[in-house]
C-alpha cells in the first residue's frame, strides 16, 4: 500500500494542477494569450510542451494541428497528432472520473455544454457518433465523452482514431501554406466541408448533441 502512496500523490497533483490552469484558463482567458504566441516560429520544444497542456485548457486544438504542419510537415504533424492525443484522452478521462468532476460539469455549463445524455446500451455506439461530430471543439469534446460513462478503452479507442482523422485536414493546411500547393489546401477544403456535412447528418439521424439546446 505504502509503494502506491507516491503515485497515488503524483497522480493527484497532476489532476489538480490541470483543473487548476483549466480553472484559471477559463475565468481569466489567459490561454488566449499565451496561444497568440504560437506559431510556426515557436521553437519546437515549448510548442510541444504547450500543445500537451493547452488543448486541454480549451485553446483550439486546430491551431497546433495547422502549425505542425508548417513545422514537421504532413507526416511529422500526423506523428505529433497521434502521440499527443491519447495523453490528452487519458488525463481528461481521469479528471472526469475524479473529484473534479462537478468543476469540469459546471465549466463544461460556462462554455454552453451539457452532458450528452446516451443510452447505456448504446454508450459504444453513439459514443463514436459524438466523437465524429467535428463542431464540437476538442476539450469539451473528451470531456463530455469521458463523462457518459463510456468504459476507458473503449473511450480512447473511439476516440483516438476519430481525432486523427478529423484533425488531417488541419494538417494538411498547414503542410500547404509551405508548399505553396493548391491542392493540398482544395484537400483540406473538401475535407473539412464534407466532415461538417457528415456532422449535420449525424444530428439528424441519432439526435445527439451537446450544446445548449440539448
Amino acid at each position: 500500500m505504502r509503494k502506491n502512496i507516491p503515485v497515488l500523490t503524483t497522480g493527484f497533483g497532476l489532476a489538480a494542477g490541470i483543473l487548476l490552469l483549466i480553472y484559471l484558463a477559463d475565468k481569466y482567458d489567459w490561454a488566449a494569450a499565451i496561444g497568440s504566441m504560437i506559431n510556426e516560429k515557436t521553437p519546437s520544444a515549448p510548442f510541444l510542451i504547450l500543445m500537451a497542456i493547452m488543448p486541454m485548457l480549451g485553446f483550439p486544438m486546430s491551431v497546433f494541428l495547422v502549425v505542425s504542419g508548417i513545422k514537421f510537415g504532413l507526416l511529422g504533424g500526423v506523428l505529433v497528432l497521434t502521440l499527443f492525443c491519447p495523453f490528452h484522452l487519458a488525463v481528461s478521462y481521469y479528471l472526469a472520473k475524479s473529484v473534479a468532476r462537478q468543476h469540469l460539469e459546471k465549466m463544461l455549463a460556462r462554455w454552453g455544454y451539457d452532458t450528452p445524455q446516451i443510452p447505456r446500451q448504446k454508450l459504444i455506439l453513439y459514443g463514436g457518433v459524438f466523437a465524429a461530430i467535428p463542431v464540437i471543439p476538442y476539450a469539451p469534446k473528451n470531456y463530455l465523452l469521458a463523462l457518459t460513462g463510456l468504459p476507458f478503452s473503449y473511450y480512447v479507442l473511439i476516440c483516438w482514431p476519430i481525432h486523427t482523422i478529423l484533425g488531417l485536414p488541419f494538417i494538411f493546411l498547414g503542410q500547404s501554406a509551405v508548399s505553396l500547393d493548391f491542392r493540398i489546401s482544395l484537400a483540406a477544403v473538401v475535407l473539412l466541408a464534407g466532415a461538417y456535412v457528415f456532422a449535420i447528418w449525424l444530428k439528424k439521424k441519432y439526435g445527439i448533441w451537446a450544446g445548449e439546446d440539448s
